[in-house]
C-alpha cells in the first residue's frame, strides 16, 4: 500500500514537472537567469517589518539625491467620502530628480547609477522597486531634473508578469513618457507641508496607486494610524537629520525621537527635563553582587538614565536611605 502511494506521488510530481516545462517553452523567447513572472510575484514578499521600513527605502533615495524636504501625502478617490482610509500614497521630494531614461532603469531591480557607491545608502538598485511592490500592485514614478520636464513610468505587476516572456512588450511598458502630476498633488499643501510641486525645479514623486498589500495590514491602513506610526518611525531613524532635512507626513512635520533622550531638540525632551534635574541632585546606590563573603559593595551617587527600549539587568536600583 505504501509503495503504491509513493509510486502515485512520483508519477504526479513528474507529470507536474512536465506540464510546467511545457508551459515555459510555450512562452518562448528563452529563459535568462530568472523566471520573470515568478520573480515579480516573489519580490512582493521580501519581508519588510512594516510599511514604515518600506517607505524609508524611498526616503533614503530622496536624501541621497540631495533632497531637503520629503513629503508623504495621502490621496483619496472621489467616491471616498469619509477619507478614513487613503487610496493613494505619494512620496514627494525636491531632490536632483532623474533624466527620463533613468526612470525606466530605476524601476527595475538592479537599475542604479550608484552601484558600488559606499558614500550613501543604496548600492544595488533594489530599494525602490522592492519597497513599492511590497505595498502596492501598481505604482508610478514621476521625476524631473533641473531645467527638465516631468516624465513618468508606471509599473503594474500583473501587466509585467503577463509580458515577462516578451522583451519588446516589457521594454514598452517600462519606457518613460511625458507626464503631468495628478491634480490632487498639485493642490496647495496643508499644515506643515511646504513642498510646492507646481514650482519645483527638480524632484521625484513616487505614487503608490493600488495599495492591495497595505489594505491587508491591520493597524496601518487608516490615515490617522498610518500618519502616527510613520512620524514615530521616521523621527527615530532620521533623528540626526531633523530638522535640517524636513520630513512631513500628511501635513504634519516629523520631530526627532531620541531613544536615549539625550538630544535637547528631540520630542519629549522638555517633559523629561524636570526628571533629569531631580536625578541630578538625588543620591542613588547600585547594589552589585560581591565576590567575597559578607554581602555586596555599595556604589554611591550613581545617576540613572532613561531609555525607551526595554533593558534587562540583574542589578537592583535602590534610593539612598538619606
Amino acid at each position: 500500500m505504501e509503495a503504491t502511494a509513493q509510486t502515485t506521488m512520483t508519477i504526479e510530481t513528474i507529470d507536474r514537472q512536465r506540464r510546467y516545462v511545457q508551459e515555459q517553452k510555450e512562452k518562448g523567447n528563452g529563459l535568462g537567469v530568472v523566471f520573470a513572472d515568478a520573480f515579480l510575484r516573489g519580490m512582493r514578499d521580501l519581508g519588510y517589518k512594516n510599511p514604515a521600513w518600506a517607505l524609508a527605502e524611498m526616503m533614503d533615495n530622496a536624501f541621497q539625491a540631495a533632497a531637503g524636504s520629503v513629503a508623504i501625502r495621502f490621496g483619496f478617490e472621489r467616491g471616498n467620502k469619509t477619507e478614513v482610509k487613503p487610496d493613494f500614497v505619494a512620496i514627494c521630494d525636491d531632490g536632483n530628480g532623474m533624466i527620463p531614461e533613468m526612470i525606466g532603469y530605476a524601476v527595475r531591480w538592479g537599475g542604479t547609477d550608484r552601484e558600488g557607491d559606499r558614500k550613501g545608502f543604496g548600492r544595488y538598485g533594489y530599494g525602490l522597486p522592492s519597497s513599492a511592490v511590497s505595498l502596492a500592485k501598481r505604482y508610478t514614478v514621476y521625476s524631473k531634473p533641473r531645467d527638465g520636464e516631468w516624465h513618468a513610468v508606471t509599473v503594474d505587476i500583473d501587466e509585467l508578469a503577463a509580458a515577462a516572456s516578451d522583451l519588446k512588450k516589457t521594454e514598452a511598458l517600462l519606457s518613460p513618457r511625458p507626464a503631468t502630476l495628478p491634480e490632487w498633488l498639485l493642490q496647495a499643501p496643508k499644515g506643515d507641508d511646504a513642498l510646492d510641486l507646481n514650482s519645483l525645479k527638480s524632484g521625484t514623486v513616487i505614487l503608490l496607486e493600488d495599495l492591495d498589500r497595505l489594505r491587508s495590514m491591520g493597524g496601518w491602513i487608516k490615515a490617522e494610524s498610518l500618519r502616527t506610526k510613520l512620524l514615530q518611525h521616521f523621527g527615530v531613524i532620521y533623528r540626526h537629520w531633523i530638522p535640517e532635512r524636513r520630513i512631513v507626513v500628511d501635513g504634519r512635520g516629523a520631530q526627532s525621537v531620541d531613544p536615549l533622550f539625550l538630544m535637547e531638540h528631540a520630542r519629549f525632551s522638555t517633559r523629561l527635563q524636570y526628571v533629569r534635574n531631580a536625578w541630578r541632585h538625588a543620591s542613588w546606590r547600585l547594589r552589585l553582587p560581591a565576590e567575597r563573603p559578607g554581602g555586596c559593595e555599595s556604589v554611591p551617587r550613581c545617576c540613572p538614565r532613561i531609555f525607551s527600549m526595554p533593558i534587562r539587568c540583574s542589578t537592583e536600583w535602590r534610593p539612598s536611605p538619606s
